[in-house]
């Protein structure tokens, strides 16, 4: 399969060099397991369809719990470890600071596509695919509302305090 990436160049307006660009992909469509397992069997693969799906469902669900069990678990395509966010004050868990994650590393096949995809530039965004309206801007802004764990803290120099702080919002 040819792999080719299609994306549109973003001006850098928070660099001093005017040629300064970021590339942004253009997604064709999003693909789910069944997709993936339709074009598979449309590849040649002879394999029933529902037990295709059995055993990848499966095996995610394994390498799930082998991963949170404390395991680098390595599945050809991506490597996974779990992390703990968030610093332990006092030597203790606190769920509303501290989180359980997963770290995901490319593996070998992800880093071989990697070297054999060749990037299309379709040109560059034009301003009115780049920026909201003003006012679009401004709405969004003070319909923000945030989520999360820790949305605010007492601590005044930083999080969300200090961006209220330096916007006067």
């Amino acid at each position: 399969m040819i792999k080719i990436l299609k994306a549109w160049l973003t001006k850098n307006n928070q660099s001093y060099n005017a040629n300064e660009y970021s590339a942004e992909v253009t997604i064709n469509k999003n693909l789910y397991l069944s997709d993936i397992i339709s074009e598979m069997i449309k590849d040649g693969l002879e394999i029933d369809h529902n037990f295709a799906t059995k055993v990848i469902t499966t095996f995610n669900k394994k390498t799930s719990d082998l991963v949170f069990s404390g395991n680098k678990v390595d599945t050809g395509l991506v490597s996974m470890y779990p992390i703990i966010k968030g610093q332990l004050y006092n030597k203790t868990w606190n769920p509303n600071v501290n989180s359980v994650n997963v770290s995901i590393v490319p593996s070998n096949e992800l880093r071989q596509g990697m070297f054999e995809t060749t990037v299309e530039i379709l040109g560059e965004k034009t301003s009115s695919q780049n920026d909201k309206p003003a006012e679009q801007v401004v709405q969004d802004y003070e319909s923000f509302k945030p989520i999360g764990r820790n949305p605010k803290n007492d601590i005044p120099a930083c999080g969300v305090a200090f961006r209220a702080w330096l916007c006067k919002a």
